[in-house]
């Protein structure tokens, strides 16, 4: 009988191994926890390792593909708005100073023309400014002489338009105005803001509007006028656009008292007609608003008025020129309150008292009665021959010729 043989060594070595492998990796787990754990510090506290966090990056061939010429198109594009830019500056100042040159040169042609025909007007110390997109003519003084005589003195004037808009011009004038009539000594119109806006034709000035607030007007007592002063005095003109050669004309006085002390209620007045377009005695090229009317030169009071608390006149009609420009015609009177009225003309007029007094007559003694708004109004005519107007055997006053 045979002794039972015995496993072979061999057989017993994978598993020894295998229970190895798998201590050695319960161990290495084990020191990888403990190496996770928390470690007490110097003090005994708990330490803890932070990793440092990682940055993506992108790829740098990328990077240099997109944003390198997008920049470098940003920058030519930059280049080229500049220097058009620039080019454009260039291009406009050399049109300014073109367009200035020739506005020099049609001032100078305009006041030649002006000079032939009796009209003088002297800009002394003249400039030409406003670049970019203006033009602007100073000049210091402005004298002009028309040709009856009279004469006109500012000591500083400026005109002013749009480079691209030149035939609305805006003028401005220091204050005062020295105004000499007829070879007569000076009076004076004084003004706190005072400006006038002009829009040239093709034939002179087709609108024309001058506004001047807390106005001062003195030293015309030889002419008829005492001094006074107002909140607000305006003139407009412009051509009649429904009847070719005639112009339409408005003047207003707002509070108008005597000065410097008031002696009464402040005045209203205002003036509205229409005149033939050569209302300027030997007037000539631009001056020359447009021909003579086909029908005949004529001249239509629409309304004319004074009027100060309850007194009130007014007055209109129809005039016609005859050979040597002067008016004949009727207008019609309307008086409310006439003996406020008469207080009134000799507070403003350095007319004879008797002579106002005999007015007042005439109207209250000659003049039809009507009742408008309960008030009592006398109506009655004004002749005018030659010029001069007379309330029946009274005379009134004498209107200037116009044109010539």
């Amino acid at each position: 009988m045979h002794p039972p043989r015995s496993l072979p060594r061999a057989s017993a070595a994978p598993s020894t191994a295998r229970h190895r492998g798998e201590a050695g990796r319960r161990k290495d787990r084990a020191g990888q926890a403990q190496a996770d754990m928390p470690k007490k510090g110097r003090h005994g506290g708990l330490s803890t390792r932070i990793a440092a966090p990682t940055r993506r990056r992108r790829p740098f061939p990328e990077q240099s593909l997109t944003e390198t010429p997008r920049r470098s198109r940003s920058s030519r594009i930059f280049v080229l708005a500049v220097a058009g830019m620039v080019a454009v500056i260039a291009a406009w100042s050399a049109a300014w100073w073109y367009i200035a040159d020739t506005a020099g040169t049609v001032i100078d042609r305009t006041l030649a023309n002006l000079r032939r025909g009796g009209t003088v007007i002297d800009c002394g110390g003249r400039e030409i400014g406003g670049w970019p997109f203006r033009l602007e003519v100073r000049c210091a003084p402005l004298d002009l002489k028309a040709p009856d005589g009279t004469t006109l003195t500012v000591a500083a004037a400026r005109a002013v338009a749009l480079v691209y808009k030149p035939r609305h011009v805006i003028v401005e004038a220091d204050a005062p105005a020295e105004i000499a009539l007829g070879g007569r000594a000076p009076g004076a119109i004084a003004w706190s803001l005072g400006h006038a806006s002009v829009i040239v034709g093709d034939h002179g000035p087709r609108e024309l509007s001058v506004a001047l607030e807390n106005p001062r007007v003195s030293g015309f007592g030889p002419v008829g006028l005492k001094d006074v002063a107002a909140a607000n005095a305006q003139f407009h003109m412009r051509q009649a656009p429904d009847r070719p050669g005639a112009i339409d004309i408005a003047l207003s006085v707002s509070d108008l008292v005597e000065s410097p002390v008031p002696l009464g209620a402040p005045v209203g007045a205002g003036l509205e007609a229409r005149l033939p377009a050569n209302v300027m005695p030997n007037a000539a090229g631009p001056v020359a608003l447009a021909a003579r009317a086909a029908g005949g030169p004529a001249v239509d009071i629409t309304r004319a008025h004074l009027e100060a608390d309850t007194a009130r006149l007014a007055l209109g009609g129809h005039l016609e020129l005859n050979a040597a420009g002067a008016p004949e015609g009727k207008l019609d009177l309307r008086v409310t309150d006439a003996s406020r009225v008469t207080a009134v003309l000799k507070r403003l007029l350095p007319a004879d008292p008797a002579k106002l007094e005999s007015i007042e007559g005439a109207i209250t003694g000659f003049g039809r009665k009507v009742e408008e708004d309960g008030k009592t109004v006398h109506v009655l005519p004004i002749q005018i021959r030659n010029g001069q107007a007379s309330l029946g055997l009274v005379p009134l006053f004498r209107l200037p010729s116009v044109g010539g």
